[in-house]
């Protein structure tokens, strides 16, 4: 029974150090991460910028698009995460289900109030390595190899609410995104097709 609880509370702390990292929103450039007396090489491509969406063109980031890193140092458990992070800004929303996590949508998919939405980050891929382990070999997530489709946004504006979209792709071999499009309605609280533009 204290074997369980230790592990509820391992959970829990991986959980926590989770949400920390992701609302800080930090990165690193470091091409090696120490653990504990472990020197962890990080995998290729992991940038140390985020590429900031201005849905509206009014300068105000509305979601930030990178990479995050989470290292705890409970051995021997220890583990680094590298994950590609969609973080809302404000009180800004990602399509978000407990099932599927950040689902990608097909072209014509209807996004509207009607689709379950969160207010925090949301992995994209990840990808993960344990000191006796080592890394995974491909990154892996409800994105992971998935080609130009949609990924549903609601956000805000004042007391308005709108609805758009951002079109990617990502590669599971290498870890990278391409950003290809985004659109929204600006007819407050209207909705709007994935991959439909709206003038």
């Amino acid at each position: 029974m204290a074997s369980i609880a230790k592990k509820d509370l391992n959970f829990l702390s991986l959980f926590l150090l989770f949400l920390f990292f992701n609302c800080s929103v930090s990165s690193s450039s470091e091409s090696e991460l120490t653990v504990g007396e472990k020197n962890l090489t990080l995998p290729p491509n992991i940038p140390d910028t985020f590429t900031e969406i201005d849905m509206d063109g009014n300068a105000i980031v509305d979601y930030a698009l990178g990479y995050i890193t989470i290292i705890t140092d409970d051995v021997p458990s220890s583990l680094t995460a590298h994950s590609l992070e969609i973080i809302p800004r404000d009180s800004n929303c990602v399509n978000y289900t407990l099932s599927n996590g950040t689902v990608p949508l097909n072209a014509g998919t209807i996004i509207n109030n009607d689709l379950e939405w969160a207010r925090y980050g949301s992995a994209l891929i990840s990808i993960s390595r344990s000191i006796s382990a080592g890394w995974d070999s491909v990154w892996s997530g409800p994105w992971a190899n998935v080609s130009e489709k949609y990924l549903a946004i609601k956000f805000f504006r004042n007391d308005s609410v709108f609805f758009g979209w951002l079109q990617m792709s990502v590669d599971a071999d290498s870890g990278t995104y391409v950003l290809h499009n985004q659109s929204y309605n600006p007819q407050s609280g209207a909705e709007i097709l994935a991959g439909q533009v709206l003038k």
